[in-house]
């Protein structure tokens, strides 16, 4: 019968690398979780969310090694923690996003099975599309995303945090790339904390 640090001896360079890897997107993962929580001072973690997952496709898209199983699934986590990290940054910012996905998706469905209704749609809308914006009260366009909150800005909300919560009802978030949202979906509270009765201006 074989001692634990013999079959430790016998393991492949595979099965190493293989360890590395996933003890690599287990770190990554606590990192990266932590940094959007705001529980640890990561520099851009939505960059870092994003670097590991595209590192791992490109090793592997260019056939250096030949993934285990362990690295597959690795890799595969690794994508869609990044990419919903990245996802909801995008969407943070413009929530129209969110459908952006699944309407590719059943574009490219109906553009397959009904190319002649798709492309005459098409042709409506794009001959149309000035005309609605001229003749009907349809705002196209979208107003504009939620600003991002300055240092300043950050820094007098997050120094009167609990003053802020007690106005609007609501706890502030800790991440300061979601305090804009909640300050927006709360303006009207946070308003009248600061000024009373005075009206906002239009």
């Amino acid at each position: 019968m074989s001692t634990y640090p013999s079959a430790l001896a016998r393991r492949s360079p595979a099965e190493w690398r293989s360890a590395v890897v996933v003890a690599g997107v287990g770190l990554w993962t606590v990192i990266v979780v932590a940094g959007e929580l705001g529980l640890l001072h990561v520099p851009k973690p939505s960059v870092l969310a994003a670097l590991l997952p595209a590192a791992l496709i490109a090793i592997g898209a260019a056939g250096l090694v030949e993934p285990t199983d362990a690295e597959r699934r690795a890799t595969i986590w690794a994508v869609v923690l990044g990419g919903g990290i990245a996802g909801a940054e995008i969407i943070l910012r413009n929530a129209e996003w969110a459908l952006a996905v699944p309407a590719i998706a059943a574009s490219a469905v109906l553009a397959a099975r009904r190319p002649t209704v798709v492309v005459t749609a098409l042709f409506v809308m794009a001959g149309a599309y000035n005309t609605i914006l001229a003749l009907t009260p349809i705002q196209v366009y979208k107003v504009g995303p939620v600003a991002p909150v300055s240092d300043d800005a950050w820094e007098f909300l997050d120094d009167h945090r609990g003053d802020l919560e007690a106005a609007v009802g609501n706890p502030m978030p800790k991440s300061r790339r979601t305090v804009s949202v909640w300050a927006s979906k709360n303006r009207k509270n946070l308003w009248e904390s600061f000024y009373g009765s005075v009206k906002p201006p239009h």
